[in-house]
C-alpha cells in the first residue's frame, strides 16, 4: 500500500513539474497579409483566431500588414484572415507537441473579389420547369455544395440571382426559377439579406440569353450582420 502511494505521489510531482514547465513556455504566431495577385501588403486586415476550447480573439494587421498573437499550449487553432473586397483565407495550427519557446509563422494571401462573379454554378432547368434544378453544367451536386460553403466562408458577400427562360417558355418562369434557388440557399444557412433576385421590366434579357437557367453574380462585398 505504501509502495503504491509512493508511486502515485512521484507521478503527481513529475506531472506537475512537466505541466508547470509547459505552461511557462512562450508560444507565438505571427505573419503578414498579402494581396494574392500583386503580392502587395494588405494593412488592417482582420485575423480571427478560434481555439479548440471555444475561445475566440481578433487581431488586425498593422500598417505594414504584420500581425502577431500569443498562443496557449495543448490547443489547436483555426485562423481566418479577412478584408473588405477580398475572399477570406484560412489556416490551422496546433500547440499540442510544443515543449519549448516557439514562433509559428503564417502568411495569408487574400484573393480580390472580382465582379461579376465568374466560374460559379449555373442552375439549369428542363423546359418550362422551375421546381427541379438539374445542375446540368456542373460536374456534380458537390459543386453546388462548394458554392454554398464559399458563401458561408465569405460572409461579407452579397449576390444576385438572374433567372432566364427560352422565348417559348411560360411567362414569368424565369423569376420563379431564381426565387427557388434563393429559397434553397437560405435553407442552407445563407442570410436572406445577402441573396437578391434580379427583376426585369421586360423579357429582353431572355432574348439575349435564351437558356433555361439561373446564374449567380456577386454585387457586394460589405455585408454586415
Amino acid at each position: 500500500m505504501k509502495a503504491n502511494s509512493l508511486i502515485l505521489f512521484t507521478f503527481l510531482v513529475i506531472s506537475n513539474i512537466c505541466f508547470s514547465q509547459t505552461d511557462s513556455i512562450y508560444i507565438r504566431t505571427c505573419g503578414y497579409v498579402f494581396d494574392k495577385e500583386t503580392n502587395g501588403p494588405l494593412a488592417f486586415a482582420e485575423i480571427r483566431i478560434i481555439d479548440s476550447e471555444g475561445g475566440a480573439s481578433t487581431v488586425e494587421s498593422d500598417s505594414n500588414s504584420y500581425f502577431e498573437y500569443n498562443l496557449k499550449p495543448y490547443l489547436s487553432y483555426t485562423l481566418l484572415a479577412s478584408k473588405n473586397k477580398y475572399l477570406n483565407a484560412k489556416d490551422h495550427l496546433s500547440t499540442f507537441y510544443i515543449q519549448a519557446d516557439s514562433l509559428i509563422k503564417i502568411d495569408f494571401f487574400l484573393e480580390k473579389i472580382k465582379t461579376p462573379c465568374c466560374n460559379r454554378p449555373e442552375f439549369q432547368f428542363e423546359h418550362n420547369d422551375y421546381l427541379h434544378p438539374q445542375y446540368l453544367n456542373c460536374d456534380s451536386l458537390e459543386r453546388i455544395n462548394t458554392f454554398i460553403f464559399y458563401l458561408i466562408e465569405n460572409p461579407n458577400l452579397v449576390i444576385t440571382l438572374n433567372g432566364y427562360q427560352s422565348p417559348d417558355e411560360s411567362k414569368g418562369i424565369d423569376s420563379k426559377r431564381a426565387k427557388l434557388i434563393r429559397k434553397q440557399l437560405i435553407a442552407s444557412g445563407i442570410e436572406k439579406e445577402r441573396v437578391f433576385v434580379t427583376k426585369y421590366k421586360d423579357n429582353q434579357h431572355n432574348i439575349d440569353f435564351p437558356k433555361s437557367c439561373v446564374t449567380i453574380r456577386v454585387i457586394g462585398t460589405d455585408f454586415q450582420k
